[in-house]
């Protein structure tokens, strides 16, 4: 049995290991002949460290403490061979445990490094294989949780309506959602859980469980908000919130009721008008911070050619390398530039402005962006419920 119980040797085919022990025996032969010629210096013994040093690396500290004790064996016959006096044989027997001992400590520290190397080794693989399991299971969280958003914005006649979803991470807490009320109207939705990765998306998942279960209390802002509130407030870890904008919209009027809870409001584009307008904001708080919480509902009225903006933080706070925000103000001018363009091209258009105010840095934080166009004069035509 191999003198040695290292993991790297055990785990080391006999072969490689016969072969590292076999070019140790031809170094400390070569130095042993160039010893010899050279009248046995004493420098020249530490060329003995050598051997000592590759067999202790590859094999392991037993055999590195074997080919210590044959070095200084070697020492010893090469000093004799060369004429050193042997009549104090304590001396030589001093000197070559000397020479053992040192080599000894030189391949015990060698082994210790090694071990230690590989210890490292071990536990970055096994951290790797960690982490690649945990972004499996972060992609398929992302997967389910996209799953669960509208497949693609619904058809209303007269409203053309774009749509940009992305996360930060794997998974995010940002939600949005239409829903299909009585009378052609349609619900808008467009939430923002605090926080990032699997535990915002796990809340997002709950308000979208519980606003998909209450459809008959879709028809007022301000009571989804409230109840959202009520049943998220003891569902939800501390210090997690989500700031929304609920909105009902009568394709047949362009009349709007809303209601806030800690969200932005909304901004309107109008062809013929030189400025943004933001939606009143009369905002609550955000869902699930404060119990009775109240929320108002305000209205407000769309004409033709009429652009609304429902977003996230995610667009105005984009960051550039340097931490600066994008701004209302930058967010603004894209959506006067680009107005009485179609709500793709807004879209798209506000798109490219935060990855080139971003510079191609990946998101700081989740972004949503609703953009809804009136297309025409709205008419009587109602909407399938």
């Amino acid at each position: 049995m191999a003198p040695d119980a290292d993991p790297h040797t055990a785990a080391s085919p006999p072969w490689r290991i016969t072969r590292w022990l076999a070019a140790g025996t031809a170094l400390t032969a070569l130095v042993f002949a160039f010893d010899v010629a050279t009248g046995s210096e004493f420098t020249v013994s530490l060329f003995y460290l050598v051997p000592v040093a590759l067999v202790t690396w590859r094999t392991g500290r037993g055999w590195g403490i074997v080919f210590s004790i044959a070095a200084a064996c070697a020492w010893l016959i090469a000093s004799l061979w060369t004429g050193l006096d042997a009549t104090h044989p304590q001396v030589l027997v001093w000197n070559t445990a000397a020479q053992a001992g040192f080599f000894a400590i030189i391949a015990w520290t060698l082994a210790a490094v090694r071990r230690g190397l590989d210890r490292e080794r071990a536990l970055a693989a096994r951290l790797a294989d960690s982490y690649r399991s945990l972004d499996r299971e972060l992609e398929v969280v992302g997967e389910v949780q996209r799953s669960m958003l509208p497949a693609a914005p619904p058809v209303v006649p007269g409203i053309e309506i774009a749509v940009h979803y992305a996360t930060s991470t794997r998974a995010g807490g940002d939600y949005y959602d239409f829903f299909r009320l009585a009378h052609g109207r349609l619900g808008i939705l467009i939430a923002d859980v605090s926080g990032h990765g699997a535990p915002a998306a796990v809340v997002m998942a709950m308000l979208r469980v519980l606003l998909h279960t209450e459809r008959e209390a879709l028809e007022c802002p301000e009571r989804v908000l409230t109840r959202a509130n009520d049943r998220l407030l003891s569902n939800i870890p501390d210090g997690q919130f989500i700031t929304a904008c609920y909105a009902v919209l009568d394709p047949a009027t362009g009349h709007i009721e809303y209601a806030l809870a800690g969200h932005g409001p909304p901004l309107v584009v109008h062809p013929d008008r030189p400025d943004a307008r933001a939606f009143e904001n009369p905002c609550g708080p955000p869902l699930a911070i404060a119990a009775h919480a109240c929320f108002a509902r305000r209205t407000m009225d769309l004409v033709p050619g009429d652009t609304v903006l429902f977003s996230t933080d995610g667009l105005s706070e984009a960051m550039d390398g340097e931490g600066r925000l994008l701004g209302d103000e930058r967010v603004t001018k894209v959506l006067l530039a680009e107005r009485g363009h179609s709500a793709e091209r807004i879209k798209d258009c506000l798109v490219e402005e935060v990855a080139r105010h971003g510079a191609g840095r990946a998101l700081a934080d989740d972004l949503t962006i609703l953009v809804l166009r009136v297309e025409r004069t709205p008419s009587r035509t109602r909407v399938p419920a």
